[in-house]
């Protein structure tokens, strides 16, 4: 009976044996003597960003197979202006014991936000988010796809389970905007719009600055009802205020000019609300100068419209000053929507 049962216990022992050849073959380290994964201790030590300067400490708890919670970025910091590239987290891990294993970022509910990286037992982790906003847009938890401590192969983890939220960057123009619901409880809408309108040019000042306006007010001769002499009263000396149209061009004005954005329980409602653009045109303000009080002194309209301009050229155009004071005039536009929602966990 002995010589019967003794192949199998051979071979049974042969099969449990790594093979170091394949380990190596996997990148995996045979002469590993293996540890638990608690006795492991793995732990986080550092967290640096290249997208943004704040300062977060690593949690103290020891990385287990549960996906453990790193940073959330605040609301307040982010800036669409740096959204054009993919960020970067680097991650420095200690452990106490030998160990090779694979991470990824993933968010609280469950979206992959970076590739698996490699951990050998000595590099940083170094993490590039899947696409650009992904950081910024989810509460970022690091997560065990496998790990080697001895044996014949990597020990699996669980992945998460992905909820299929509408969370991170999207671009009005590449999105319906009526589809993005969120669908998971307690996300945030950070809208970052423009809108792209056709719109007029102006050449314009507002603070009296007279470098390119030349102006002709001829002095004025009364004669004195007491003597019957002729005497003359000085032009005054003028400043303008002017808003003069030069062309039209496509340009980024603010959103809420042309629609109505309302943040509700069911998305985005957005409904426009203008389609021109009105403004006073021509020459705005007049001051003029007081010898007595020796100060400028704003004219209100009535005396504005009351000087006797034959004259006004601005940047060597010339404007008639009766029929351009305080005109207003409108241009029909077009607007289109423009920028980015963040949809953050």
């Amino acid at each position: 009976m002995r010589s019967i049962f003794l192949i199998p216990m051979i071979l049974l022992l042969s099969c449990g044996k790594p093979n170091e050849s394949v380990l190596v073959d996997q990148g995996l380290n045979p002469s590993f003597k293996g540890q638990s994964l608690i006795a492991t201790q793995i732990q986080c030590q550092s967290i640096q960003f290249n997208f943004s300067s704040e300062e977060i400490s690593c949690p103290t708890t020891f990385i287990n197979e549960e996906k453990l919670f790193l940073f959330s970025a605040d609301q307040e910091d982010i800036d669409f202006n740096t959204l054009n590239d993919l960020s970067l987290i680097t991650l420095r891990i200690s452990t106490k014991a030998d160990l090779q294993a694979r991470f990824y970022l993933v968010s609280k509910y469950g979206k992959r936000l970076s590739e698996t990286v490699f951990f050998d037992g000595k590099s940083d982790l170094n993490f590039k988010e899947k696409n650009i906003g992904d950081f910024l847009a989810h509460e970022v938890y690091l997560k065990l796809e496998d790990y080697y401590t001895s044996g014949v192969r990597p020990v699996s983890v669980r992945d998460e389970e992905d909820q299929n939220c509408d969370t991170g960057l999207f671009n009005v123009e590449d999105v319906n905007i009526e589809d993005l619901r969120g669908q998971c409880p307690n996300l945030k809408v950070i809208t970052n719009f423009k809108a792209v309108v056709n719109a007029p040019v102006y050449n314009e000042n507002s603070d009296f600055n007279m470098e390119n306006v030349d102006y002709y007010i001829p002095a004025t001769r009364r004669k004195n009802p007491f003597n019957g002499k002729n005497y003359t009263i000085p032009a005054p000396l003028i400043r303008l205020n002017y808003r003069i149209f030069k062309y039209m061009k496509e340009q980024e004005l603010e959103v809420n000019r042309f629609y109505n954005i309302v943040n509700n329980e069911f998305g985005l409602d957005i409904k426009e609300l203008d389609n021109e653009i009105c403004e006073e045109e021509g020459i705005l303000a007049i001051q003029s100068y007081s010898e007595l009080k020796k100060k400028w002194m704003t004219l209100d309209d009535q005396s504005a419209r009351k000087q006797s301009f034959q004259s006004v050229h601005i940047n060597g155009e010339y404007i008639d000053f009766k029929s351009n004071y305080k005109v207003k005039r409108c241009y029909p536009v077009k607007p289109k929507l423009s920028g980015y929602i963040l949809i953050k966990e």
